[in-house]
């Protein structure tokens, strides 16, 4: 067998239904077996529960899908509409879609619309030991939140099977973003009679779970291997060309990947800058080098934490570090705003690529992403916002004028200088190590030695099991992909009074400092209760879509300049491939892009120059 070693899965498929992009003379890859290795693995099968089931896309179809260009495309559903009032939506599901076993037999049933309703059913249900992490997102449905809190009876929901190929929604309110929602998990259908026989067990195996998607997981030893293998039955097969793939898990293996694909090993890798810098160095390795495709779905930005203290009051910072110190110092806005404009952020994305150019266009002014939000026009160049997403945040002038004030205050307040603050990433992993190198040595440059001090230090495994939850971390950095296409989706992570805030709540866990705040914390609790409300005043917009955008950007502008959060980078690093990554899904929200359909690749690894034309043919015909 092949040695399994790699991070991403190398997955080569020919494209049928999307239109060419560039033209090569490169041998296209048969079909045939991939290999790769995983580096972690999934927590469970079950998509009624988990929220981060991505792989899933492959194993069950949602009603839409999106294509290479982002666009909305037909799924298990062929063709759908809604009333002029745009509360009741209703689905005309493709005939004939086979649930298949693990075995890869079919189950003796199809599709049909009950089974979406069985699966709302079971993600509304709060008696279950497992409470689904997604019920929160299904509350646009009428009388779905009133239900989960046991407040209506189940016919009164509204997600009902007019027949067997006919599903209807009716919302609570009209809701302008709904179609981007449904290739999200919690909009997965699930067998009724197979979902109710395994109970809570459903999931917790390859063999506990049934198969509508373009794959099925035959094999599956959680922390060993698994192995997914095309269904035969499959509604798009045509499209499906990897028959199929055998992973095994390696904790190494986005440190070996590059040695492997240069002994063709593999057929994809990504490489950190050093590495980078030694291929380009080389005139043979060079010629298959690339810049890696930016995930412009996804948004990183730096967060303070703003409560360290254990449920018996203790600190959790370890003495060394001075709790106290900088539990004061990180509720001080000219503090906060200090740190916002000494971040060279474009020397921290030099450590992911080779050249300034390339870095700054990695650069992200704002926490939801530009192009995530464009129903009323770009979202991102809205009111107070524009200014804001226009703009560089890093300004050395500003950052010592910011710090003078803060040194004022809190040195009034008894804080001793330099404030200590922890900053962790992940053991071994060269990227990250280089990353936070660079952010410590940014607050050396903008500060001196005399201000803040940055303390790297390293996690093994689980940056939430040895990190967040502990609440050990005093700078942090998140990153987001959306579940849906609008900007509470960003901004709604940051907010008090809502356990679903993400961030707020395993993050800044601002909200822990809001149940009970000391008079110095008062003014931080202030100016999140200010953001929470334009937050909400701005998702209770549901009727006009352009006046929804200018309350959101309202929020976000008032979340930045106060520094409640700041906005970084998009991802990116050099790679090396035989896949076109153009011919990939790109949705800018939901599970879809780990769909394996309609790929294209090459025999030979594909290079620059040639990623450089399929950029322009993709920007063309997109246009």
């Amino acid at each position: 067998m092949k040695k399994l070693i790699t991070s991403l899965l190398a997955a080569a498929l020919l494209v049928s239904s999307v239109p060419a992009l560039a033209e090569t003379d490169k041998p296209k890859a048969a079909e045939q077996i991939y290999y790769n290795v995983y580096s972690s693995d999934w927590p469970s099968l079950n998509y009624m529960y988990e929220s981060s089931a991505d792989l899933c896309a492959n194993f069950i179809d949602t009603l839409v899908e999106y294509d290479n260009y982002g666009i909305l495309q037909p799924c298990l559903a062929e063709s759908w509409e809604c009333s002029e009032d745009g509360l009741t939506w209703t689905f005309h599901l493709r005939k004939g879609v086979k649930w298949m076993t693990a075995d890869m037999e079919e189950y003796g049933a199809d599709v049909v619309a009950d089974d979406f309703v069985y699966s709302a059913s079971r993600i509304l249900d709060s008696s279950l030991t497992q409470v689904s992490k997604t019920s929160d997102i299904l509350y646009v449905i009428k009388n779905a939140e009133a239900y989960f809190n046991g407040e209506c009876d189940w016919e009164d929901v509204g997600v009902k099977a007019i027949d067997d190929y006919t599903l209807e929604y009716t919302l609570e309110q009209p809701v302008a973003y709904f179609e981007s929602m449904l290739s999200y998990v919690c909009f997965m259908p699930c067998n009724r009679e197979f979902g109710e026989e395994m109970g809570e067990d459903f999931g917790t195996s390859n063999y506990t779970y049934l198969y509508c998607g373009a794959y099925i997981l035959t094999d599956w030893e959680p922390g060993a291997y698994r192995v997914l293998k095309r269904n035969p039955t499959y509604w798009d097969i045509d499209n499906i060309h990897i028959e199929e793939l055998n992973e095994t898990f390696n904790s190494e293996a986005s440190t070996l990947s590059a040695e492997l694909f240069k002994r063709g090993e593999i057929m994809t890798a990504s490489l950190t800058a050093s590495e980078a810098q030694t291929w380009l160095a080389d005139p043979e390795l060079s010629k298959m080098i690339r810049p890696g495709r930016a995930a412009f779905n996804y948004s990183y930005w730096y967060a303070f934490n703003y409560y360290i203290k254990a449920a018996d009051g203790s600190y959790t910072y370890p003495e060394e570090y001075d709790p106290e110190n900088y539990f004061l110092a990180a509720q001080n806005k000219n503090f906060r705003k200090s740190i916002f404009h000494a971040l060279d952020r474009v020397a921290a994305m030099m450590t992911k690529v080779s050249d300034e150019t390339s870095a700054r266009s990695l650069m992200i002014n704002t926490i939801t992403p530009p192009g995530f939000a464009t129903g009323a026009g770009e979202y991102t160049q809205t009111g107070s916002l524009a200014a804001i997403s226009n703009t560089d945040s890093y300004n050395a002038d500003l950052a010592l004028e910011y710090k003078a004030k803060a040194v004022e205050e809190l040195t009034a307040a008894g804080v001793t200088f330099p404030v200590k603050a922890p900053f962790f990433f992940v053991a071994g992993n060269t990227v990250a190590q280089d990353n936070a190198t660079v952010l410590k040595q940014c607050f050396t440059d903008s500060f001196g030695d005399d201000f803040i001090q940055l303390d790297l230090g390293t996690y093994v495994s689980s940056l939430a099991k040895e990190v967040r939850i502990p609440k050990l971390h005093g700078f942090v950095i998140n990153g987001w992909g959306a579940d849906f296409g609008d900007p509470v989706n960003f901004v709604g992570q940051e907010i008090l009074h809502d356990s679903n805030a993400y961030y707020a709540v395993n993050y800044s866990n601002i909200q822990l400092v809001a149940e009970d705040p000391a008079d110095y914390q008062k003014e931080l609790v202030d100016e999140f209760e200010q953001f929470t409300d334009l937050v909400n005043a701005a998702n209770a917009i549901v009727d006009d879509t352009d006046a929804r955008y200018e309350a959101f950007a309202k929020a976000e502008a008032y979340m930045i300049n106060n520094s409640l959060a700041v906005p970084c980078y998009y991802d990116v690093r050099w790679c090396l491939t035989h896949v076109n990554e153009y011919t990939k899904i790109n949705a800018m929200f939901g599970p879809c892009n780990f769909k394996y359909v309609n790929w294209e690749t090459s025999e030979d690894a594909y290079t620059t120059a040639q990623y450089e034309e399929f950029a322009k043919a993709f920007d063309a015909a997109k246009s």
